[in-house]
């Protein structure tokens, strides 16, 4: 080799090296980018139905955790294991008990620049993580206490270990894939749906016998969560599959809105949803048709195996009657939109490409300033809990007339401190249910209230998904644990508040 060649050959590997550095650079700067700002803030929403079902399970015991599992939400058993570790460590406060999904989330960031680095260069790495730390179906993950954060993680992670694996090759790199990929599935059953575009990029890397036996090894370690699962769907018979409100959700909802409480989709921030995606969608057609006519048709397999085929196929599910599609069960596939976006804007030229990006950063910050506001989720259950601690007294009450309604005192001890609740026949953990068991109406110990200050929390019901919609008054007559109260001689004591639960105040 000649001193020419040799030094040509060095600066080649010097520029390989300074590349890769860069990239690294990139993808720790937007991860703490990412976990500063999804920090921020991260303790003021409050808590809502699905926080308050993961706080009760992740405090329980092993075995007791075991023994709900058996019966409801397998699916996140998983999660309320390792949440209930950390949980033992820093408390139910809403801002150390989410840093463990806003950690998730940042890992997410790093690992989507890492990831389109690989496939398409490092403009496409740094662009993709940008989207990923602005795309708000993405950001509201790491401020809910569920495994949704975990399962977009984990989703990258299988797809850089397969990545790595593709191209290096080597036991130890087969057998992280094949745990990554298990891990995932485990995390949230619908993971397994990451097959893929797993598939999808070790058929564009001309994949051997080793892809097939270590996808074959995650399928059979999944088995046992798979099959669990596959018993307790009757618990999302709650699912809708109203064709219209499937729609916004797929196109809207899922990416560019996240969680959001009853009355956003009438507010002005839906409109910004609305142009985020509307942009998205653009770039995204132009991205298509450029690959097309550039015959670079494995990027557009990869990210729609990624992102379309497995919400085309819980939505088509769920059209044909078998309820399984929820906008936040697809959150391992929001990565692959981000990686979608960023393959897109590298390849526009890059003045246009930067302004598409900045585009879709301001039209995004809009919902993302609305997801960290208290009243941002379905249910408010902080501002239930505190009208209840202002109105206690001394030897009050309280009876769950609606079972769920104890959420709100699980996720708000503090609040409901010293208030006896007298209908309760089984706790949650003795009933191995999230929220335990009351006795009928009729049996309710009415004369020992005599004297005494009761709270009767039940479901509100109202017409177009909006709570301040019902009439508390007719609902109090309706409600059969409120009619032996009323009875009785108990009076009604003040307005009812009205949330997601009518909290009534009862002098009896």
């Amino acid at each position: 080799m000649t001193l020419e060649t040799a030094t040509a050959a060095r600066k080649r590997s010097t520029g390989v090296e300074d590349g890769r550095a860069s990239i690294r650079a990139i993808a720790i700067l937007l991860g703490i980018l990412q976990l500063l700002i999804g920090g921020l803030w991260s303790g003021t929403p409050s808590y809502w139905a699905d926080e308050a079902a993961t706080l009760s399970a992740a405090g329980r015991a092993f075995p007791e955790m075991l023994r709900l599992l058996s019966g409801t939400d397998a699916v996140h058993g998983a999660y309320y294991g390792i949440q209930g570790v950390w949980l033992s460590l820093v408390g139910t406060g809403a801002f150390p008990a989410r840093l463990t999904s806003v950690a998730a989330v940042a890992m997410t960031v790093s690992g989507v620049v890492l990831l389109g680095a690989r496939l398409a260069g490092r403009r496409a790495g740094a662009y993709a993580g940008v989207a990923a730390l602005f795309l708000p179906g993405l950001a509201w993950t790491g401020l809910e206490l569920r495994s949704y954060s975990f399962s977009a993680m984990l989703a990258v992670a299988t797809l850089l270990m397969l990545e790595a694996a593709l191209r290096r090759g080597g036991t130890a790199r087969w057998v992280g894939y094949a745990m990554a990929l298990t891990m995932s599935v485990w995390v949230f059953v619908f993971a397994v749906l990451l097959v893929l575009p797993a598939a999808a990029l070790a058929r564009s890397r001309k994949a051997g016998a080793a892809w097939w036996w270590s996808t074959g090894a995650a399928a059979v370690a999944s088995l046992p969560i798979v099959a669990v699962t596959s018993q307790q769907t009757s618990q999302v018979t709650w699912i809708g599959n109203d064709p219209r409100q499937l729609m916004e959700s797929m196109f809207v909802g899922q990416y560019f809105f996240g969680q959001r409480s009853n009355g956003a989709s009438e507010s002005w921030f839906a409109h910004a949803a609305v142009a985020l995606a509307l942009l998205t969608l653009a770039v995204l057609c132009w991205f298509i048709h450029r690959a097309i006519q550039d015959r670079r048709s494995e990027q557009v397999l990869l990210v729609a195996a990624w992102v379309a085929a497995p919400t085309l196929i819980l939505v088509g599910v769920t059209l044909l009657g078998k309820p399984l599609y929820v906008e936040r069960y697809l959150t391992f596939t929001a990565p692959g939109l981000c990686l979608w976006v960023g393959l897109a804007l590298a390849a526009m030229p890059k003045r246009a490409g930067l302004a598409a990006l900045t585009a879709f950063c301001l039209l995004a910050t809009p919902v993302l300033v609305l997801q960290k506001t208290q009243d941002a989720k379905r249910d408010n259950y902080e501002a239930i809990a505190r009208f209840v601690d202002f109105e206690k007294e001394p030897g009050a009450a309280v009876i769950h007339a609606t079972i769920q309604s104890k959420g709100v005192g699980i996720a708000y001890p503090d609040q409901f401190a010293g208030l006896e609740d007298v209908a309760q026949a089984e706790g949650p953990v003795e009933s191995a249910e999230f929220w335990g068991r009351n006795m009928p109406p009729d049996v309710l110990p009415v004369d020992e209230l005599a004297g005494r200050q009761v709270f009767v929390l039940t479901q509100t019901l109202y017409p177009h998904d909006h709570p301040l919609m019902a009439d508390p008054y007719r609902l109090l007559k309706a409600d059969p644990y409120a009619a032996q109260l009323l009875d009785a001689g108990c009076r009604l004591d003040g307005e009812p508040f009205v949330n997601t639960y009518i909290v009534y105040v009862l002098d009896c």
